[in-house]
């Protein structure tokens, strides 16, 4: 094994490292351990289970001679042989051959570099390559908090298209905003760059408004909070929205045909401008759960903050540790927590009828999203409690 082995100290790395061992070891043709490689290659278990009899007793032709040796005939005890095969099965589900891992390896020390000296940098670029994958930007999002570096909600006096690095952390990017193009999001951008910051609701609409930022899109950067502290409430400016809009398209026609419209001539631009109805802002969870409508991630918060310190007490499980043990039960490090254990969770459902239902089966149906990751359940049928009354007894 030390030929085969030596060169990544004594551990099975590539696919080519396997190929010569049921060369060496079993008496494998070059084609014969080529179907293995491709059977790890694929993640292919089953044809590997086929290859172990083979592996360790070799195979005959018909004519009673040996295709195969195996490792038997070759003066390899049974327990070595069969300590190896599954060391082999175990390495399949992660191998690569040698030209790929070296790719890997290349990108992992580049990035793991870049991560180190210029976290912010590399996160924020991390971010931005994920911009249509809300599951992975809210991976990313705590990720960076982890890091300590503060990601900064979308507004659309500091926003760009992707997520870029600022003075006091990440801002985020608006393309991570439903209903947002990047034709929009660049004149919006555009406009601000020659014009000056947008200095309120109305402005915004007046200088940004138009066929690529329509009714739409201004409700989804008023959900997520990008046109905060312009001087009006969520809850006011997207009561307004549409008569905002139609305000400015009837001044718009005024133009067109001639007539004095609102915004002409310098002391029109220099008006004042009119005021929203007020209106009492959206409670807290309100704004939370359109924040999640429209980026899929909370941004100002989490629904489920008031309940942090049960966490810190031990009496409850982590959904990402309870993710891991799974995963360990699969060939992965050693997890918190083993198969058939019963656990304790804070969640919150996102997509369930009028009552909460015990877990019963692990089939995808009704998202749970907890502060350290979600999960996906299929109800079964004995009911709980009304869902509502529950949560309202339960809310800090």
């Amino acid at each position: 094994m030390k030929p085969i082995l030596g060169v990544t100290f004594g551990s099975i790395i590539y696919q080519e490292q396997v190929m010569q061992i049921f060369r060496d070891l079993a008496g494998y043709s070059l084609g014969r351990a080529d179907i293995v490689r491709r059977a790890m290659s694929k993640k292919k278990h089953d044809v590997l289970e086929r290859e172990r009899q083979i592996f360790i007793h070799g195979q005959q032709r018909e004519d009673g001679t040996y295709e195969v040796d195996g490792c038997l005939r070759r003066g390899v005890s049974l327990a070595v042989a069969e300590g190896l095969f599954k060391e082999i099965e175990n390495f399949a589900s992660y191998a690569f051959n040698k030209s790929h891992a070296a790719c890997y390896a290349v990108v992992a020390y580049e990035t793991a570099y870049l991560k180190c000296h210029y976290p912010q940098a590399y996160m924020a670029a991390l971010l931005s390559s994920v911009l249509g994958w809300a599951g992975k930007v809210a991976e990313y999002t705590e990720e960076c908090k982890r890091l300590g570096l503060a990601v900064l909600p979308p507004h659309v006096n500091e926003s760009g298209i992707g997520f870029a690095v600022t003075g006091g952390g990440i801002r985020f990017g608006l393309l991570a905003v439903k209903n947002l193009g990047r034709g929009a999001i660049a004149r919006m951008v555009e406009e601000r760059g020659t014009g000056g910051p947008y200095t309120s609701f109305y402005n915004f609409c007046r200088r940004a408004a138009g066929p690529e930022l329509n009714r739409r899109a201004i409700e989804s950067l008023v959900k997520c909070g990008a046109l905060d502290g312009l001087g009006n409430n969520r809850k006011e400016m997207l009561l307004a929205v549409e008569s905002v809009l139609e305000a400015l398209d009837t001044d718009k026609r005024r133009n067109l045909e001639g007539q004095v419209g609102f915004f002409d001539g310098a002391q029109a631009g220099a008006a004042s401008d009119p005021p929203l109805a007020p209106a009492e802002d959206f409670s807290h969870l309100d704004k939370l759960a359109m924040e999640k409508e429209v980026t899929g991630m909370y941004l100002s918060g989490h629904p489920m903050a008031g309940f942090a310190p049960l966490y810190s007490s031990g009496g409850y499980a982590r959904i990402d540790e309870i993710f891991a043990s799974a995963q360990a039960e699969e060939g992965g490090p050693p997890g918190k927590y083993r198969d058939g254990q019963r656990v304790r969770c804070w969640a919150s459902s996102q997509a369930c009828g009028g009552r909460i239902h015990a877990l019963a089966a692990p089939w995808p149906s009704s998202p749970w999203k907890t502060y350290t990751g979600h999960l996906s359940a299929w109800p079964s049928k004995a009911p709980w409690t009304n869902m509502a009354g529950c949560w309202q007894r339960a809310r800090p």
